[in-house]
């Protein structure tokens, strides 16, 4: 099988963390780092230089991401969605059923700052929904059920700010994929039948997309 052309990796900056963290783009290529079980999350630049760091109230199952323009920061945990300012200080709390020990959610930005996640329904993987929040006011801008087998759902923003792609990883019960594509204030969302796919990547145009397949084992 042709691998295509090969790209030798230049390292352009190392940092060592411990304990195991969470890690979320930050604007100017740089880097959002949250320590579990630590009440701070840390800016860092493209070398992993420290900018600043944000105070928080954090557990060991939270997600965090923070907007392009460094106002908001979004802070998920299994039963709950706080979203903060850009100093940590929270501004809004939604609630939502409890995500199952082996299920969860990302969260993240989009290119217009608006917050993406999975919310869990009381009908699990029956009435879930991928919903878009407006970090200003902390009202739901637009919700869709995702039908699909609950695992941990990553959260994908296409250079295509209006499409988002939701990867939903269940371990060894496979891997599904589906494409939210927001037409106004109207989200739709469209599974993709590609066996087991995991996702790679989408172009720079965001008009395609690379599904290697899932490794098992």
């Amino acid at each position: 099988m042709g691998l295509g052309k090969r790209f030798e990796l230049t390292e352009m900056a190392r940092r060592h963390f411990d304990p195991p963290l969470a890690i979320a783009a930050a604007p100017d290529h740089g880097w959002l780092i949250l320590l579990h079980g630590r009440p701070q999350a840390m800016v860092l630049d493209a070398q992993l230089n420290e900018l600043r760091r944000i105070e928080l109230t954090v557990g060991r199952e939270q997600h965090v991401a923070l907007s392009h323009d460094g106002r908001y920061l979004a802070i998920l945990g299994r039963s709950e969605l706080r979203i903060a300012d850009g100093q940590g200080q929270v501004q809004h709390r939604v609630r939502h059923p409890g995500w199952p020990s082996w299920a969860g959610s990302g969260c993240t930005f989009d290119a217009r700052d608006r917050l993406w996640y999975v919310r869990p329904g009381d009908r699990p993987g029956i009435n879930d929904r991928l919903t878009a929040v407006d970090p200003a006011s902390g009202e739901t801008l637009c919700e869709q059920i995702i039908e699909s087998p609950q695992g941990y759902a990553r959260i994908c923003p296409s250079p295509d700010p209006d499409r988002v792609l939701v990867e939903i990883g269940c371990g060894q019960d496979g891997s599904y994929l589906y494409l939210g594509h927001l037409t106004g204030s109207a989200l739709t969302v469209q599974p993709y039948d590609l066996g087991d796919p995991a996702f790679g990547g989408f172009s720079p145009d965001g008009t395609e997309m690379v599904t290697p397949p899932a490794r098992r084992g």
